[in-house]
Formats: structure tokens, sequence, C-alpha cells
């Protein structure tokens, strides 16, 4: 899979709820919604190959959601591709409830290492679009601090976790990319002033028509 590489300004946005109804279109037109998670993390997995051409150690922050499972997604390509992959997840795969992340956590669970690895690249799978809040809380908001202080090259999965994809405004703490990998389409709060400091490069990974 080949991303969109056109500068951030040539995107035309959807809201979140335009985007979950093509989604809805897409999953009635025979397309899963696990086949497109499967692209997504493939999509994330191709952006960490391009910055880590050679291999090196990759640290994928994981929600409970299905945003979360595009990390457990890319992060089982990674480790196929010879990548030192680690996990830190807000719930274990047994515990996810949301489908299809639960399925995807489970087909790695058995490879899976977690903790904090020196990483070259952190991969944000946090939070999603569904995040509207003013404040991110629990383990979450202590990782998005840590990985903000790293040195490590920060690539967020559709939307950094923090950032609001409905408004364009700012939670405290907000992971902040160096790139994001968006998923579909741009949505409407990645466009605000706000946005711009926390979203960094940004590409859209089509996930139909491939």
């Amino acid at each position: 899979m080949r991303l969109s590489k056109r500068a951030q300004t040539g995107y035309s946005a959807m809201t979140v709820d335009e985007v979950i109804a093509l989604e809805q279109r897409i999953a009635a037109q025979g397309t899963s919604l696990r086949t497109l998670m499967e692209r997504a993390g493939a999509a994330l997995a191709e952006r960490v190959t391009e910055e880590l051409p050679d291999g090196g150690r990759v640290l994928i922050l994981c929600g409970s959601g299905n945003n979360g499972g595009d990390g457990w997604v890319a992060a089982r390509l990674l480790v196929q591709a010879g990548y030192a992959v680690s996990l830190l997840a807000t719930r274990k795969p047994g515990e996810i409830t949301a489908e299809p992340a639960r399925s995807a956590a489970a087909e790695f669970a058995d490879q899976a290492r977690y903790g904090w690895n020196d990483p070259q690249v952190i991969v944000d799978c946090l939070l999603g679009t569904g995040f509207n809040g003013a404040e991110v809380s629990g383990a979450g908001a202590e990782w998005i601090r840590k990985a903000n202080a790293s040195e490590a090259f920060r690539l967020a999965c559709d939307v950094p976790s923090g950032l609001s994809a409905r408004t364009g405004k700012v939670a405290e703490p907000c992971f902040k990319a160096h790139a994001t990998v968006t998923m579909l389409a741009v949505k409407t709060g990645m466009t605000s002033e706000d946005a711009a400091s926390v979203v960094g490069e940004l590409r859209v990974a089509p996930l139909i028509g491939e």
C-alpha cells in the first residue's frame, strides 16, 4: 500500500460524522471493518519503515478502541519485518471489547512485548476520532507526556491523541506528532489553527481502491 503524499493544504476535509457514514457505506459494499483495520495498520507500518528503513526500535501506544486495533496490526506487521517492537496498552488483549480491535490484538497477543524500549519511533494509537474532551487522563496521559519529552520520531494514527477531530481543540496533554497518517480522509478538526502544532506532516491513507 502506498500513501498519498500531497501537501497538507491540498486535502479536503470531512466531518467525523461524514467519515463514519463513509465507513458504513464501504462496509455495505463488502469491505469489512477488519479489512480496513488491516490496511490502516499497514499504512502505519509503512510510514515507520520510511523513518527506519534498516530496522530499529518501535514503541506503539495502544488504546482500547479501534484506533488501538490499528496499532496492534502495525505491531504484528513490523515484527514480521524484523523490527524490535514494544507495546504499552491501556488494556490487555483479552480485556478489549471493541471489534475488530479485540480480534487484531488477540492475533498478536502471543508475540507481544511490553514496556518502554528506548524507542526510535513512537506510534500513537491511544485515542481516535471519538475523543472530544479537555483532558486526557490515566496511563495514556503519562505515556503522552513521556513521548513528547523523548527524542524519538512521533507518529500519530488517524488523529493525535488529545486533539478533537470534531472541534480542533487540543486537550492536555496532547501527543505532539512529527507526522500523522489519517485514515480515509482528513477530519475537519485537524485543519484548525491549534491542530497545526500537533499534527505535523499530514498524509492520508485512503484504505479503499487498493
